[in-house]
């Protein structure tokens, strides 16, 4: 091993960002530093995840590397001590990379001084470099971390796929972020039968437009991994982290496999040894499947037992899902009881609203708690005029104020006559939460109120009893109806949980037919406990009722129902405390 490699030492990440810190606040800008960060999607990685990603890919003495974003150079100098552990010559001749910060080039002094050459590392947009302009490509080895911007912060999106020759044709979505057409333009860097390695956003796993970019590296290697980390390694990303491992560019793929690290330290054992540490999965499988293959044996038995068992429904059986009310400026048409009396605005021209998700707080909506919502002054009217609707001077004066903020012409505004008449209002039976925390339930419409486009609104089919519509909200509150949530739906930004209409047609309910007269009469007892924020008591005592009294589960399936589903949820979620700064 060369000397001068073996005696090397790095230092963390976490010590070059502490020590930027300080050289930046004494010019007053430390804030900068953060600002900054985010603008160009930097998020440096701990370097015992660059260390073990590079001992996995650096698959020989001779390697090449590049990292496409090296910024701290973590990945650069991980390939380098990966490299001389193989006893190569000169390892310092064979890394390479590119990054668009001018001020990533500091970061290099320690691989010049020991004899790399700058030749080697290039400032610019990648994403603008073909491969003929980078010395020694292909590479045996690409692994980074691509920055991560989000696609409605792409000021040239559009060039970006141009340069790419991604035509609309193509199945990337426009709402692909930064990190997709990075991975995507890596793959032209890869020599054939090389490796890549990168750190990737959870999306890649849980979001639609990910699903192209999935099929196109699963087709593009022969075996690929991914591992999900379970803690999250960057303090101010708003997505959880994945891992993807990938071998044999241009060999027919053969394997996908998943798995999860519980933390970065635990990201070595599962590189080590991935097929004790991963399951296999179908090399075309959706969010759903991937999911799926994470969550024990046993919970996986169950919930499949589950989805074929007559007395369990889909919610799309007994409901149709429809976004909620349009109204083209919520902050306009939807007002407090205040804004109401000083706009003279008659109760008749109005329709009570639930503009947020938090005011579901119970198994309910009634009229009790909208009349205690319009009291505190939260915007719960929705403003209902026509074209007959007698305008008030007071109610003149508001609509020309929002005519002076432009409100009439944007584009659901301006479709309507008048442009203030808030059309196809329809009073749904029951609502179902859009994105939420921890899991979506139906809440049952008991105070003829509508919704805003933030919340569901159901409507059953050939109509439902009472005690069928308290049956129905009484199983959305179960473990069975949660899980299903968490392998239907998708993580959004920050960890909250999204469901389509599309996929709330998919979650699973005990059928109400199979549910005993009693079983209403639970109904306040829960909507309580959820009320009072007792979540945990509410779900054990309807998963007696639904899941072990009605469908005769017994309680150890229960539980593993319950670990898959918080398993899920807490990849989802962020936790109260980072692994990185």
């Amino acid at each position: 091993m060369p000397r001068e490699a073996s005696l090397i030492s790095f230092g963390t990440s976490n010590d070059r960002i502490d020590y930027l810190r300080a050289f930046m606040s004494l010019r007053g800008l430390a804030l900068q530093v953060s600002v900054e960060n985010k603008k160009l999607g930097r998020f440096y990685t701990p370097q015992t995840v660059a260390q073990a990603l590079a001992d996995w890919a650096v698959f020989s003495s001779n390697c090449t590397v590049l990292d496409p974003s090296f910024g701290g150079c973590a990945f650069l100098k991980a390939s380098l001590n990966s490299l001389a552990r193989m006893r190569s010559f000169q390892p310092q001749r064979l890394i390479f990379g590119v990054d668009l910060d001018p001020g990533a080039s500091g970061y290099l002094s320690d691989l010049l001084r020991i004899g790399a050459r700058s030749s080697q590392f290039r400032t610019g947009d990648f994403l603008k470099i073909h491969p003929n302009d980078m010395p020694m490509a292909p590479y045996d080895v690409v692994l980074g971390n691509p920055p991560y911007v989000r696609h409605h912060k792409l000021e040239d999106k559009f060039k970006i796929r141009q340069i790419l020759g991604i035509d609309s044709a193509s199945n990337l979505s426009a709402m692909a972020s930064y990190w997709v057409y990075f991975l995507i333009h890596s793959l032209g860097f890869i020599a054939p039968g090389g490796r890549l390695a990168m750190v990737l956003p959870g999306s890649f796993v849980h979001s639609d437009y990910s699903e192209g970019v999935r099929r196109t590296v699963f087709e593009a290697f022969e075996r690929v991994a991914l591992v999900l980390i379970r803690e999250r390694l960057f303090r101010d990303a708003q997505e959880s982290t994945v891992l993807l491992l990938a071998k044999g560019r241009g060999e027919r793929n053969r394997e996908v496999r998943i798995g999860v690290a519980s933390s970065k330290e635990d990201v070595r054992e599962v590189c080590n040894d991935i097929k004790r540490n991963t399951r296999i999965v179908e090399a075309n499988s959706g969010r759903f499947d991937l999911l799926k293959a994470l969550i024990s044996p046993s919970a996986l038995q169950t919930y499949e037992d589950l989805e074929r068992d007559n007395r369990v429904i889909r919610l799309g059986q007994v409901a149709d899902i429809r976004i909620g009310t349009v109204t083209g400026c919520n902050r306009f048409f939807t007002i407090s009881d205040t804004t109401r009396r000083k706009i003279g605005l008659a109760s008749r021209y109005t329709i009570p609203i639930v503009t947020r998700a938090s005011l579901l707080d119970g198994l309910a909506y009634r009229i009790r708690d909208y009349e205690g919502h319009k009291k505190s002054g939260a915007r719960s009217i929705l403003i209902n005029l026509d074209i007959k609707s007698p305008i008030n001077p007071l109610l003149q004066n508001y609509l020309k104020c929002a005519k002076k903020q432009r409100i009439h012409a944007r584009y659901k505004c301006k479709k309507r006559t008048p442009w203030y008449s808030v059309s196809s209002v329809n009073i749904p039976d029951a609502f179902l939460h859009y994105m939420s925390a921890k899991a979506p339930r139906i809440v049952l419409n008991g105070a003829d109120a509508t919704c805003t486009n933030t919340i569901h609104a159901l409507f059953w089919k050939n109509g439902k009893s009472i005690k069928e519509a308290k049956s129905l909200s009484l199983a959305s509150a179960n473990t069975l109806f949660q899980l299903s949530a968490e392998l239907e739906g998708r993580s959004y930004g920050g960890g909250v949980l999204k469901v389509e209409p599309t996929e709330a047609k998919h979650l699973l309910l005990v059928f109400p037919s199979h549910c005993s007269s009693d079983m209403t009469s639970h109904f306040s007892q829960v909507d309580t406990l959820l009320r009072c924020g007792n979540a945990e008591g509410a779900l054990e005592f309807i998963n007696n009722i639904t899941l072990e009294k009605r469908l005769g589960l017994l309680p150890s399936q229960i539980a593993a129902l319950h670990d898959a589903c918080e398993f899920l949820r807490r990849i989802r979620l962020r936790p109260l405390s980072t692994l990185s700064d």
